[in-house]
């Protein structure tokens, strides 16, 4: 019942921070195999479809297009890390990791374009248009993170990409927004739903929760099997690109 060691203790508490817990990866490795291979063929198949797009930002070595290519390196970053939270029992980390990947991905395709876009569009400022990318690496508020799929969902003609796409990040954005912040589903992330009033503490695999971690990962599988082709639209944007000074195109 956890937790298993005494945690006044300094020494009990500094093995905490250190343990490995390979014990609650082999649980999620045999409870969980095959939605495992799904999600590694989809990542690999990820960075068979980047490695092109990263090729070509190189020859380009442009602020805006270097931007969208860092962005779209970091989805696939935060995707594996979000899965390896998950994989290692820590759901709310994982959930937070899990957003940033869908901000970044919507943040890529912001980048994607030198055309002035729809930033802030309310009943009391209006509609506001600028350059997406250079507010952004102007620290401008209204182009942080957390407005990224809002105003993907603004620009979705002008940028070429689908309302179906959108909607898609939209739904998973809502499924792991309330894994970023504290509140009644972080509680029952790390409560032992067996032993009333118990909870864990760091990562665990908790076979109660084996739907939900399921969930979880098929959202990670979703996720990685829509970036191919997002990866693609991206590396097509690269070719009305124009290369930076002395760069042969």
């Amino acid at each position: 019942m956890p937790p298993a060691n005494d945690l006044t203790d300094p020494q009990a508490m500094r093995h905490e921070l250190l343990d490995p817990e390979h014990g609650v990866r082999d649980a999620f490795a045999q409870h969980l195999g095959a939605e495992l291979d799904d999600l590694a063929t989809n990542l690999a198949k990820s960075f068979q479809h980047l490695q092109p797009m990263l090729d070509a930002g190189e020859r380009m070595n442009q602020p805006r297009t270097n931007l969208m290519c860092a962005f779209a390196w970091g989805v696939i970053d935060d995707l594996l890390v979000s899965a390896k939270l998950l994989l290692a029992g820590q759901l709310p980390a994982s959930g937070n990791v899990m957003r940033q990947a869908l901000e970044g991905l919507a943040m890529a395709i912001l980048c994607s374009t030198d055309a002035p876009l729809v930033i802030v569009q309310d009943k009391k400022k209006g509609v506001v248009r600028a350059s997406y990318w250079q507010k952004l690496m102007a620290d401008d508020s209204r182009v942080q993170g957390q407005h990224a799929l809002r105003q993907l969902a603004w620009n979705a003609e002008v940028l070429g990409v689908s309302p179906a796409g959108v909607a898609f990040l939209q739904r998973v954005q809502k499924i792991f927004h309330p894994f970023s912040h504290c509140g009644r589903f972080t509680l029952g992330s790390r409560a032992a739903l067996q032993h009333p009033c118990r909870f864990h503490i760091g990562g665990h695999f908790d076979v109660a929760k084996l739907d939900g971690y399921r969930r979880h990962l098929e959202q990670h599988i979703g996720l990685a099997g829509v970036l191919p082709p997002m990866l693609d639209h991206l590396s097509a944007t690269l070719a009305n690109a124009a290369p930076a000074a002395g760069v042969a195109a």
